[in-house]
């Protein structure tokens, strides 16, 4: 589990670099689901910003623990819709992932389970 209160640490910027390169996102992929600039993602990744408002703290924690990204209120004309199976399994899988803090193993099986669940979701039918 990260100790993350709102201060950018070195360490902080790094996994923040680390978690939305592996997750294939953009700067202003993450900079929209958290309701900032992409400038501003840019400054935490480099660490010339050290802090962040108080109401980013648990996104930011959320995103740092598990790569999972806060779902925008005002979904964007490209925005994916997921059905409601997915979406009550998407919220399974989270719930499961706070339980198994303590199980790195575990937990890793349930993020690919999220990811193929989204994947297999935002395939073209054939």
């Amino acid at each position: 589990m990260i100790n993350f209160t709102g201060e950018m640490t070195p360490n902080a910027s790094r996994l923040l670099r680390r978690k939305r390169v592996e997750r294939g996102l953009s700067v202003e992929e993450v900079a929209k689901a958290l309701r900032v600039t992409p400038q501003t993602v840019r400054r935490w990744e480099n660490g010339s910003s050290v802090h962040c408002q108080s109401c980013l703290v648990r996104p930011l924690r959320t995103f740092l623990e598990s790569g999972v990204l806060p779902i925008p209120t005002k979904p964007s004309k490209n925005a994916i819709h997921f059905s409601r199976q997915v979406q009550a399994h998407v919220s399974l899988l989270l719930f499961l992932l706070k339980l198994t803090q303590d199980y790195p193993p575990i937990r890793k099986r349930l993020l690919e389970g999220l990811w193929q669940i989204t994947d297999m979701e935002n395939r073209p039918s054939t």
